[in-house]
């Protein structure tokens, strides 16, 4: 049974949110109507421009629209609210149309999650659309019979090829949200009459649900109708990064998962063996696992610098890009660090998808990987964990040259920082 109570409190949670408390015109005839239909009253067009908008109309038919137009507004509000703010909202109020009266409907409990289980299921669909993709190429090129064979006795795969636990290949996501402080129309007049304009924003300088909040208690976001939306994206880079790196395992029938960093959970990191592909800013979790190395991303000023413990000296990078040409400079971390339950964790994180494709390249194809190994690794024995960073030149996927900048020894008893 829905109660009165029930209605108001539904009332006093629509009222007060951003789409109807900047409004105050469609927030006092929305309660006009509620407490008219509580009341079990139905009033009439002349009525409610009297005692709502303090206006006296004709009484002909049609002379004046002014109710209309805004009962036609109110409805399209109510269906913003209720894809957003009010999803979860047990109670569901409606303005049906041709009649000046509130109904209330109860929500069924599982439409609160059709929306999320749609975008779970669409990346799962997009995931096993990326595999069989490669799983096709791989087939056609025959690669697992050639550059992809790396040994199990590897120095930089051996703890990923001899474990028992599962791999799983995390890629970064970049965080979006939802602006719409825009209107339809170009009469700055009417704004308060029509509805807003949703769009989808990436902002390099927003990577996180806090960054998001502090940027909402800025001055400069006064004024702003923004927020959070489930809606990320995934670069074309995962793509390409998979074409390199399936055949590894596969070829070592060894059981690979697949995550997306934003639903990336921290048992993951004592359940799995983890590797890590994607941006500085798409770190997520990760920032705890990374926290002590060398090498930290600076979002803005874009920087990328290396503290060299041992000349206690910093050193600073910047990617670049030449639009007309397609030219890149991007830098690339590679890190296999001791994971938290006797587990290894494996970073991929470059400036952008130049690096990305191009350094999992490099590790993944047998003669650059051999190369690495014994000038890095078999030279000095007992480095199993380590920390890399690479320059890469090129256009668009094709890395032209690599170049490794600095390395060094990650200790076995490296700390890794708990989540607060």
């Amino acid at each position: 049974m829905i109660t009165d109570a029930k209605v108001k409190h539904y009332l006093q949670k629509i009222l007060s949110s951003q789409e109807f408390s900047e409004s105050k015109s469609y927030a006092d005839l929305l309660e006009y109507l509620v407490q008219a239909s509580i009341k079990g009253k139905s009033p009439k067009e002349l009525t409610i421009a009297s005692e709502v908008f303090h206006k006296k109309i004709n009484a002909e038919p049609g002379s004046d629209t002014t109710v209309r137009v805004y009962i036609h507004n109110l409805r399209k509000k109510l269906d913003s609210y209720y894809l957003y703010d009010g999803k979860d909202d047990t109670i569901k109020l409606s303005i049906p149309k041709g009649r000046y009266e509130a109904k209330f409907t109860k929500q069924e409990a599982k439409e609160k999650t059709t929306w999320r289980r749609k975008l779970v299921v669409i990346n799962i669909l997009v995931l096993l659309l990326l595999l069989a993709i490669n799983f096709f190429y791989i087939k056609k090129n025959n690669w697992i019979e050639n550059s992809k064979k790396i040994p199990v006795n590897s120095p930089v795969w051996s703890d990923f090829l001899h474990h028992d636990k599962a791999i799983l290949i995390v890629f970064g996501d970049w965080y979006l949200y939802n602006d719409y402080s825009i209107y339809e129309g170009d009469n700055p007049d009417s704004k308060s009459d029509v509805q807003r304009r949703h769009r989808y924003i990436r902002d390099p300088q927003i990577n996180s649900k806090k960054e998001l909040d502090d940027f909402l208690a800025t001055e400069t976001a006064r004024g702003l109708v923004i927020r959070e939306t489930e809606h990320t994206v995934l670069g074309k880079f995962a793509t390409w990064c998979m074409y390199e790196i399936f055949p590894v395992f596969m070829y070592n029938r060894i059981k690979v998962e697949l995550k997306l960093s934003s639903k990336l959970l921290w048992e993951d990191f004592n359940n799995y063996n983890t590797i890590y592909i994607g941006s500085y800013k798409s770190y997520g979790l990760l920032k705890n696992i990374v926290q002590n190395l060398h090498t930290k991303y600076q979002v803005f000023p874009n920087s990328l610098n290396f503290y060299d413990s041992e000349r206690d000296t910093t050193y600073s990078y910047q990617s670049f890009k030449e639009y007309d040409s397609g030219y890149h400079l991007d830098y690339t971390l590679i890190a296999k660090i001791p994971g938290p339950n006797q587990n290894t964790i494996m970073v991929f994180a470059a400036t952008g998808d130049l690096g990305h494709t191009s350094s999992v390249k490099y590790f993944t194809v047998l003669e650059t990987l051999q190369e690495f190994e014994k000038t890095y690794l078999q030279k000095k024995p007992g480095i199993r964990y380590f920390e890399a960073l690479m320059e890469v030149k090129g256009f668009e996927r094709t890395g032209m040259s690599t170049k490794l900048l600095h390395f060094k020894k990650i200790d076995p008893d490296y700390s890794i920082a708990q989540p607060e």
